[in-house]
């Protein structure tokens, strides 16, 4: 019987994730990379201001939810060297870009296309992308869910999906560890 909890598993649902939105956008919706998921460089000023912005969020956060929790990196060394490589792929780089794909590139897109004003688009898919982290308490998917509105905020005002991965990217780097 085959587990979720497994490394590799870990690892291959966020690449097929992003393999299946990619085929999605591109074949059945023919979306374009820079025009529809706006995969473009965002402007440098934008990026630093959101990259403070975020981060202020998130240790701010920390500082006052002790989210994160204690830096203990025992677990660490008592797994094999693969499961970490594995872990810290998975978490802090394939998680990240699959989840911001697919909520923000995907369905924020499709929601902006239907006309529904933009402020509800982003409570739903922030709700919903908040949903998915059901394995966490509702004080967490509460801190899940003002780190959503973050990483829509990004996009929308930045134009560029790499913004909101990027910070993805720090947030679950910074809470991995």
């Amino acid at each position: 019987m085959l587990y979720f909890s497994h490394p590799l598993w870990k690892v291959l649902i966020p690449l097929l994730t992003i393999a299946l939105v990619s085929f999605i956008s591109q074949k059945k919706l023919h979306y374009s990379w820079q025009g529809d998921f706006l995969f473009v460089p965002p402007p440098y000023k934008m990026l630093l201001f959101w990259i403070l912005v975020f981060g202020s969020y998130m240790l701010g956060t920390d500082y006052f939810w002790h989210w994160r929790g204690d830096w203990d990196f025992s677990a660490w060394q008592q797994q094999p060297v693969f499961t970490s490589i594995a872990r810290v792929f998975a978490v802090v780089m394939a998680g990240p870009v699959a989840e911001e794909m697919l909520f923000r590139g995907l369905l924020l897109t499709r929601l902006k296309r239907t006309g529904l004003n933009p402020w509800m688009s982003l409570l739903l898919v922030t709700s919903a992308w908040a949903g998915i982290h059901v394995e966490y308490s509702w004080g967490i998917i509460f801190l899940i869910f003002g780190n959503g509105l973050l990483l829509g905020l990004s996009l929308y005002s930045s134009r560029s999906l790499l913004v909101p991965i990027l910070l993805h990217i720090i947030w679950n780097g910074y809470a991995v560890w």
